[in-house]
């Protein structure tokens, strides 16, 4: 894949790119290695082969892929580095949450979702019952794996039908739920696989793109590929008019701290809790004077907005060969639920964080033997997510991120491109490290980006 320079040129190889840089003349090329906090240059690299390996001593042979289009290094962040002050905004799930889009992917060769789409409606079965292995092949990144170039650009198609004229000038930060997970851990100073992510700024808004090396990966159909997604598929059906979609997502909007967050993740399931009609819910189904009704006014506003906009003249659907259908009823937030398959005698799941993450009040557990599964258990976690936040550990560990995605925000908009990449080696101390990356791509269409944010001055 040719690399590009700042100043537009490309080049063959990172060895050629990186011999332009050094002896070009043109500032924006040298740019790459200038630090972008005090303006001192940075040690010119010897060549490209001779960087990654001095670079990435502790990356395991299978990891090396996440070194692909990083340039000069421009901060290494330490978790022991995010000193907490004791002044830093409380994180709480009590605050407002607001659904902003949501889409089922359709099974269709061209890129094409349903919006609003719905969640897999839960359903109960008789048991026990016997599960297949999960097996053949599954998506570890459906987005990634439909839209490679611009996994969040789906979002916007979505967006632009519920949501006609909503503007992300407001958001600080566009993530992933996965990524969230790992900065969480990452702050709490635990050891877990090494991951990268590419970090792209946005007039003010840092966008957090997931990176995999395959979308999809392939279950060999042993007791090791886990039970899961059969269990999945034999306790929940698709509502109607959406049986040929494979997966429902949403992007919910709220705080962390001081930041505004706009968080995207897959729904497993819709649950409703035959003992409430109206649930007082707000954020992670927490009480505090916010009914399920509200919730379902609040997506029906949205749909309302669908109606009085035109789904096929856009200038988003213009540009792109993406296709997104008006089809569904959506799924109210206070109804989502995680589905998890575990083995008999082993404990809850351990899921808050991805519940807290998603504002998922309810975890729909099958316990299993070698498949057989004897038991399900739904559990409404609304106390448990607010223990776990008051938890001093745990909100340390939030606080610490939020300072975590602040500092990347300031990292990336101190480059030239406002185009990063940040890779956590495991094993290798317990630092962020961030790069100037090299792809050239950007996060989204220029026709998303001028239609979703005000121009810069």
């Amino acid at each position: 894949m040719a690399k590009k320079c700042f100043c537009g040129r490309y080049f063959g190889s990172e060895g050629a790119l990186l011999q332009h840089q050094r002896s070009s003349a043109v500032p924006i090329c040298t740019s790459a290695f200038m630090n972008p906090f005090d303006g001192t240059r940075l040690p010119m690299p010897k060549s490209a082969s001779q960087t990654l390996l001095e670079r990435f001593k502790g990356l395991r042979p299978r990891d090396k892929w996440m070194v692909r289009d990083i340039g000069v290094e421009v901060r290494s962040i330490m978790a022991t580095s995010l000193q907490l002050s004791g002044l830093e905004t409380p994180v709480s799930s009590s605050s407002a949450s607001r659904v902003i889009c949501t889409y089922n992917w359709a099974n269709m060769a061209q890129p094409t979702v349903y919006v609003p789409g719905g969640a897999p409606v839960y359903q109960s079965i008789p048991l026990p019952i016997k599960v297949q292995p999960d097996s053949g092949f599954r998506y570890v990144d459906q987005n990634a794996s439909r839209l490679p170039k611009y996994p969040f650009e789906v979002v916007f198609h979505a967006v632009e039908k519920m949501e006609p004229t909503f503007r992300f000038d407001s958001i600080d930060v566009l993530l992933n739920r996965n990524s969230l997970r790992k900065f969480f851990d990452f702050c709490m100073g635990r050891t877990q696989d090494s991951f990268r992510v590419n970090l792209f700024l946005v007039n003010n808004t840092l966008i957090i793109e997931r990176c995999v090396k395959s979308p999809k990966e392939y279950l060999n159909n042993s007791g090791g590929s886990g039970f899961g997604h059969n269990f999945e598929q034999a306790t929940t059906r698709l509502p109607p008019g959406l049986q040929d979609s494979s997966s429902h997502h949403r992007v919910l909007r709220y705080k962390l701290g001081g930041l505004e967050c706009a968080v995207r993740f897959e729904v497993d399931a819709s649950y409703d809790d035959p003992n409430e009609s109206v649930v007082q819910v707000s954020g992670a189904g927490i009480p505090s004077g916010v009914s399920q009704r509200d919730d379902i006014e609040s997506l029906g506003a949205s749909l309302s907005s669908m109606a009085l906009g035109n789904s096929a003249n856009t200038p988003a659907a213009n540009d792109i060969s993406m296709r997104a259908i008006t089809r569904g009823s959506g799924t109210p937030q206070t109804s989502v639920a995680e589905l998890k398959s575990h083995t008999i005698n082993k404990g809850r799941p351990k899921a808050i964080p991805q519940l807290w993450f998603g504002r998922t009040r309810y975890l729909i557990t099958g316990y299993h033997q070698s498949g057989i599964f004897a038991e399900v258990k739904v559990d409404d976690l609304s106390k448990n997510l607010v223990d776990w936040e008051n938890k001093e550990a745990n909100q340390n560990g939030l606080r610490k991120m939020t300072l975590l995605l602040s500092r990347l925000r300031d990292v990336v908009g101190m480059t030239e491109g406002k185009d990063c990449v940040a890779i956590y080696e495991k094993g290798v101390g317990s630092a962020l490290r961030v790069f100037v990356s090299t792809s050239g791509k950007g996060p989204l269409p220029d026709s998303i980006i001028e239609k979703f944010w005000e121009a810069e001055a």
